[in-house]
């Protein structure tokens, strides 16, 4: 099932089956999030855009692996002030860690 978020208004933009070439051509192309969040390589503006995190969470995530290098997992996630168990469910499907 794919799912597609608005970045503007950080709500699903589109209904699940739906494809990123649907979205394109609906004239979303700047709101889709096609791939996964890198939590280790987002900026902050890419973390702000995700569903519950604000700037000011964005900010402590950024800091959090600065300070203790890169998550080795999504669920490392909540070890960041701001972010508790209903936030990382609520975006689990949005993030990814890389190396």
């Amino acid at each position: 099932m794919a799912c597609w978020f608005s970045l503007s208004s950080k709500q699903p933009a589109a209904a699940a089956g739906s494809t990123a070439a649907d979205a394109v051509r609906s004239g979303g192309i700047d709101l889709v999030v096609a791939g996964l969040i890198d939590l280790n390589r987002a900026s902050l503006e890419e973390l702000d855009r995700l569903p519950g995190i604000g700037p000011v969470t964005a900010q402590a995530i950024v800091e959090h692996r600065t300070t203790h290098g890169p998550f080795r997992s999504v669920d490392e996630l909540v070890d960041v002030k701001g972010v508790g168990p209903a936030t990382l469910e609520k975006i689990r499907a949005l993030i990814t860690v890389g190396n």
